[in-house]
């Protein structure tokens, strides 16, 4: 069995966060693996209101293929892609079969091969992807004589579609061990999508490229309330807490077993 595509398997794992799930668009449940002219593969999936895509210089898609559109890893694979299971040879490749998907190390190699660390169910799904480079958002061109306006305002986005480009920078990063990753965005006014951009320890600037759409918000205002610009209220002043009388000293006793031995002299009449 020969394989129709290699990928990074943590790009595969990472692009997987902006896969749909259980959409009426049954294309939009995988992830979609294209040649990239430049060399290598392009690796990317959208919902929808996400979309995210990697360029992948090592992978590579077998002859007659320009595009193909593989079904999203089960838990089990990317559990395995994170290393969450004890792993005797270092894994560097993800190969796609026509029916499973393979983490494998070295040469490329068939599935239950025993230089292949592990192998799940898969299918590639017959259609066509839609076409994600035309809804990245471009900022129009301005004259020099007439700088371009500012966008009014900023848009609003839902914190689920935050997340999966957070979920995305931390399967890059490799872990919590493996560095740190950045996220850039750039917005084009309240209304159009926004580009989001990931580097890494592990994804240099300019491979990943996102865009997440806006979420419509009503009756939040955009500017810094009045609060903001306040300075705080001094802190009041202690009042002084009066001073009391010292209090009279109680007489004290002394005794020897049951018998007093001595008195306190009683205060002498007036």
């Amino acid at each position: 069995m020969e394989p129709l595509a290699r990928v990074t398997p943590r790009i595969f794992a990472a692009i997987d966060n902006f896969a749909a799930k259980n959409d009426i668009r049954y294309y939009l449940n995988g992830i979609c693996i294209q040649r990239n002219p430049a060399g290598g593969i392009v690796v990317v999936a959208t919902d929808g209101h996400v979309f995210g895509a990697i360029d992948d210089p090592d992978g590579w898609i077998a002859d007659g293929h320009n595009e193909l559109i593989v079904a999203r890893p089960t838990k089990r694979m990317v559990s395995a892609i994170k290393g969450k299971q004890k792993i005797l040879i270092p894994v560097d490749r993800l190969l796609i079969m026509k029916n499973c998907q393979v983490l494998a190390c070295g040469q490329d190699v068939p599935p239950f091969d025993p230089m292949s660390f592990f192998s799940d169910v898969s299918e590639i799904i017959d259609a066509k992807f839609p076409d994600w480079r035309r809804v990245i958002p471009k900022r129009s061109v301005a004259s020099e004589s007439e700088p371009e306006a500012p966008p009014p305002g900023e848009p609003y986005f839902g914190h689920t579609k935050l997340g999966q480009f957070v979920a995305a920078a931390e399967m890059l990063c490799e872990g919590k061990s493996g560095g740190s990753a950045c996220m850039h965005t750039e917005t084009f006014g309240p209304s159009s999508g926004s580009i989001v951009r990931i580097s890494s320890s592990t994804i240099e600037p300019g491979r990943f490229i996102g865009v997440i759409m806006p979420t419509r918000v009503e009756g939040i205002e955009i500017t810094l309330p009045e609060w903001t610009k306040q300075e705080a209220a001094p802190a009041p002043k202690p009042v002084p807490v009066p001073t009391s009388e010292p209090l009279a000293e109680k007489p004290r006793y002394r005794f020897r077993g049951s018998e007093l031995v001595d008195q306190p002299a009683q205060p002498k009449a007036a």
